[in-house]
């Protein structure tokens, strides 16, 4: 850290601005040797220097006011120093450290500007923060029937080939041999459209200098799922087949759950009940299968590791969801219970929630010191759970797209979602999304019945299960 003082010490001392050799009228002239000591000690302060002096690491004059600069990152990668002191009119620099595969997306805040890996602030006139955004070098993202994959033009060359294939390519050599095909691309974003619905696709890039990334794998979405009610009531509430006579229009003679039961949904790129598909997904991001196996018994299997179940994608939305782990001491044990929180005035509602707990109104109690949503979802990312550091609080509308309202206790496919059994309580899990009557509150979802209930974020009893892509 270098911090660089800037203001002139005549502006400090006013005396050296006048001049020793300006005394003004009825000054009385000292003995020399008075008038030395006099000369030196002003001269401490006119560009000279003494034993005591700073040295430029913040100390300066005692007497000014200390200002603090403080660091944020989105995790996925540090910088150093974590925060420092200083006076008015000094700068401060900051090392930057990307994780591995990551580069710094934005670095901005204190006047500042990053050049390679090191953030300069401009001379500081309050407390101010520095803020950094890490991301992956390449992404992507997909609609019904387009993939957009992203690149880093610093990281890789902007001219790009890259290779879309249904199965796992190992490099660019084998991308025609599993069916795929190559299109060239530039300026860090590419978009292959025409794509099969419903359909997972890999993505692998090599750039001018023979550079190849790993393979994104993504699945090409179809839209909302249906509710998981494959049967139909009369007026008695008595469950049976559809159509029921003098019932018409029910909900399960209809869409996806309708077709599976009668056997004329398309083929399922995975399994799951009714209408619902579902594939695992191993810590190292490998479908189960694909790359790695959890043999018969998947449940058996459930953690962080390469062979370990770790995530649930649901190839109808084309959302990806965290697995809950049954060991109290691991991250994302599934009693872990957070408050709400979002410091971020455009997205929270009007409230930011609590972040520490000695603030919760309800105890919290997880794996670490800050038992809130926010917390968590950083420290997952920063793991890269399944390979991935996008991962996100969900909307309500993402977690209504997981309950099965033709089951209950729990109204969720357990076969795809193991370990859900400490949300079964009046309140449920928590979502991103704000209550719009109420700043102090935020929507959840309720898994015993499958529907939406409303939470107090200062409530830390509340659970979380994150997910990352788009619908």
């Amino acid at each position: 850290m270098i911090i660089s003082p800037s203001r002139s010490t005549s502006d400090a001392f006013p005396a050296c601005r006048a001049g020793l050799q300006t005394a003004p009228r009825g000054f009385v002239r000292l003995p020399m040797l008075v008038l030395s000591l006099a000369t030196l000690l002003l001269a401490s302060g006119c560009g000279g220097s003494s034993s005591s002096s700073s040295s430029g690491n913040g100390g300066g004059n005692g007497g000014a006011d200390t200002l603090e600069v403080l660091t944020s990152t989105s995790g996925n990668g540090g910088i150093e120093p974590a925060s420092v002191e200083l006076e008015e009119g000094e700068t401060a620099e900051f090392t930057l450290d990307p994780a591995e595969d990551h580069y710094i997306k934005t670095a901005s805040g204190c006047g500042g500007q990053l050049e390679n890996l090191t953030y300069e602030t401009g001379e500081i006139s309050e407390s101010c923060t520095v803020v950094v955004e890490f991301a992956a070098s390449t992404s992507a993202s997909a609609t019904r029937s387009e993939v957009t994959f992203h690149w880093d033009v610093e990281t890789f060359t902007d001219q790009v080939d890259l290779c879309i294939a249904p199965e796992r390519p190992q490099d660019m050599d084998n991308c025609s041999t599993v069916g795929g095909s190559i299109e060239s691309g530039s300026g860090g974003s590419h978009t292959f459209s025409g794509l099969d619905e419903h359909h997972p696709y890999f993505v692998l890039l090599e750039d001018e200098n023979d550079q190849e990334s790993d393979p994104v794998v993504l699945v090409t979405s179809h839209g909302l799922n249906d509710t998981g009610i494959d049967f139909c009531e009369d007026n008695d509430g008595t469950a049976q087949g559809c159509p029921v006579t003098g019932y018409p229009g029910q909900d399960g003679e209809e869409g996806r759950d309708a077709l599976a039961r009668d056997g004329d949904l398309p083929d399922k790129v995975g399994d799951g009940v009714a209408g619902f598909d579902y594939s695992r997904i191993c810590g190292n991001g490998d479908i189960d299968g694909e790359g790695c196996n959890l043999g018969t018994d998947p449940a058996l299997h459930v953690g962080d590791g390469d062979d370990e179940w770790a995530c649930t994608r649901d190839n109808v939305t084309g959302l990806t969801w965290e697995v809950k782990v049954d060991d109290e001491d691991h991250l994302r044990h599934m009693g872990h219970t957070y408050s709400w929180y979002n410091p971020d005035d455009s997205t929270n509602g009007g409230s930011a929630g609590y972040e520490n707990g000695s603030d919760i109104i309800v105890g919290a109690e997880c794996e670490g010191d800050k038992c809130n949503t926010q917390e968590y979802v950083e420290a997952v990312n920063d793991l890269e759970l399944c390979g991935h550091d996008d991962w996100r609080l969900p909307t309500l509308v993402d977690l209504h797209s997981l309950a099965n309202l033709g089951e209950r206790i729990p109204a969720i496919d357990e076969n795809y979602f193991p370990n859900t059994e400490d949300e079964l309580h009046e309140d449920g899990v928590w979502s991103v999304s704000p209550i719009a009557y109420d700043s102090l509150g935020a929507w959840q979802l309720g898994f015993r019945t499958g529907g939406a209930v409303t939470g107090n974020k200062g409530l830390g009893d509340d659970r979380v299960r994150l997910v990352r892509g788009e619908q």
